[in-house]
């Protein structure tokens, strides 16, 4: 049944976007699609995800991130979904307190507030005080566990169903979001984990003056309840306000996140997982807040190790030595032609007027437990490569491109053609080439 719930409500989107290619469904020109409708559209889709429930506002959370897959009117339109859904009634709040510790809300803090600070995917933020100390209350919305596993099943069924039929980048993508998401969504709903991920990335930047880790209340954690330290901030995405008063400066924010979210990956090895505006403020002196610890994963050293040497051969514009990375990494697809792959790397370092879509690397995955990575091919499940009759001096550049969509590694297309619709990047991968002698055949 709620297979058929999710089908009714999401349907008439899919439709909607299969038409902004074929007008007809299965023929036709492309619709004419203007930016106020997408904008609307994306407000109706924020609409049924919430009524969805916890899991697709939490999906959405991680697609609003993920401008790869979608355009920035409806990630733009996600990200109101982190800290804005339905929120749970009081009653059923102070329920779940009630069973997780032994006593009332009344009787364990000195001042509990009924309306909550935050109304997230999976939990709910209640503002207290709690011996003498502005704290904050996070407990699990209930029965959660049971409809997120119903919906996951669900979510993989439709995803696999489509994907068999339409095997396009952004649809690959969504399947690899969604089973990422299977895999992490089960330790988020343990707040014993998400404590201990707290104080771990705490006490890595233990001394740090621009970061703000809320310190947890140990005594008060519980599996579906955590009580930390209240920290008074604001949402990165909106400051605004503090901008044009001059209390803090955009560069510097950039710098400090950047420069956290750098130390988390290249230097612990413990990376907070789950960047998204609703989780990552500012404090009025500076600082910067990170919140909600409920996805976190580790990296390997080796891993650390890699990507620092394909940084340090992006920063010295070593086209070799960044393609050789990318092969160690997992990010290039089985069989690509190696020649072909420095091209295209020269190009990406160059700033050529070749660009290349990130859609002919890898979606990489690692396991929670630590096992070899998997990846998921994009770019071979692509459509069949439209072909090109070239005319110009760089002959051997686009013998390079006609190798590579051999092989379906890529795909070109002409930038004087339409360009795609507003939600996609493209239908398939691509590389287009701006010369004016690439013409279709």
């Amino acid at each position: 049944m709620r297979l058929v719930v999710i089908v009714y409500r999401l349907l008439p989107f899919a439709l909607a976007f299969w038409r902004d290619f074929r007008r007809w469904l299965f023929f036709g020109a492309p619709a004419d699609r203007k930016a106020q409708d997408h904008e609307r559209r994306a407000e109706r889709l924020v609409t049924t995800l919430a009524r969805l429930g916890p899991t697709f506002v939490k999906m959405a959370q991680l697609f609003a991130g993920r401008s790869d897959i979608l355009a920035p009117a409806y990630a733009k339109a996600l990200t109101r979904l982190t800290d804005q859904v339905p929120p749970v009634a009081a009653v059923e709040v102070e329920r779940i307190i009630l069973e997780e510790y032994g006593a009332p809300a009344d009787e364990l803090f000195e001042r509990f507030d009924r309306t909550p600070l935050a109304a997230a995917s999976l939990g709910q933020v209640h503002r207290a005080r709690y011996e003498n100390e502005e704290v904050v209350v996070k407990v699990l919305r209930p029965g959660v566990e049971e409809l997120v596993a119903a919906d996951v099943r669900a979510a993989k069924r439709i995803v696999g169903t489509v994907e068999r039929w339409w095997p396009n980048p952004h649809v690959i993508g969504t399947r690899v979001v969604i089973e990422e998401f299977s895999v992490r969504v089960a330790e988020e709903m343990d707040f014993r984990m998400e404590a201990a991920h707290a104080v771990a990335i705490g006490a890595n930047f233990a001394g740090q003056g621009n970061v703000w880790i809320p310190r947890v209340v140990v005594p008060m954690v519980r599996q579906r309840s955590l009580v930390l330290e209240y920290c008074a901030g604001i949402r990165v995405d909106r400051l605004d306000e503090w901008v044009r008063d001059g209390r803090v400066a955009p560069e510097r924010v950039i710098r400090d996140v950047m420069e956290l979210y750098a130390r988390m990956m290249l230097v612990h090895g413990l990376f907070h997982a789950d960047p998204h505006p609703g989780n990552v403020h500012v404090a009025p002196d500076g600082r910067i807040i990170l919140l909600d610890f409920g996805m976190v994963v580790r990296v390997p050293l080796e891993l650390r190790r890699e990507l620092v040497t394909a940084i340090f051969a992006a920063i010295r514009r070593d086209a070799d030595a960044l393609a050789e990375s990318f092969h160690r990494l997992g990010l290039v697809t089985s069989g690509a032609d190696p020649p072909v792959i420095r091209r295209l790397t020269a190009t990406l370092l160059s700033g050529s007027s070749f660009p290349v879509s990130s859609s002919i690397l890898h979606a990489r995955r690692h396991s929670s437990k630590g096992s070899a990575p998997t990846t998921t091919p994009i770019s071979t499940l692509s459509r069949s490569p439209r072909r090109l009759r070239c005319r110009c001096a760089d002959a051997s550049w686009h013998r390079s491109i006609r190798r590579a969509r051999a092989r379906r590694s890529i795909r070109c297309v002409p930038s004087a053609r339409r360009s795609a619709p507003s939600h996609a990047s493209s239908r398939a991968p691509r590389v287009t080439c701006s010369m004016p002698c690439a013409t279709p055949s």
